[in-house]
């Protein structure tokens, strides 16, 4: 059976300087933080609130462990010199 997760993809907000949920498949997630780390810190703790809220919006089966998979992007611009 194949392992199933919710994917959280996280961007790097330049300006205020912090992590910040771009995309989710958890309803209603909005969450930011200084790392990734941190960011992981808060999703471990709203995901699973998150999810029994919203447990009629999900095609999930109740499970013991909710498996969450953060994945984060980073865009630089550089200058060529030259």
């Amino acid at each position: 059976m194949e392992e199933r997760f919710f994917t959280v993809k996280a961007a790097w907000d330049r300006e205020a300087g912090v992590w910040y949920v771009s995309e989710s498949d958890v309803p209603g997630l909005v969450a930011e933080a200084a790392t990734p780390q941190d960011l992981m810190t808060k999703l471990v703790a709203l995901v699973p609130e998150l999810v029994a809220l919203n447990r009629h919006l999900l095609d999930w089966e109740p499970m013991d462990e909710l498996p969450i998979h953060l994945m984060t992007e980073q865009m630089e611009r550089v200058r060529l010199d030259g």
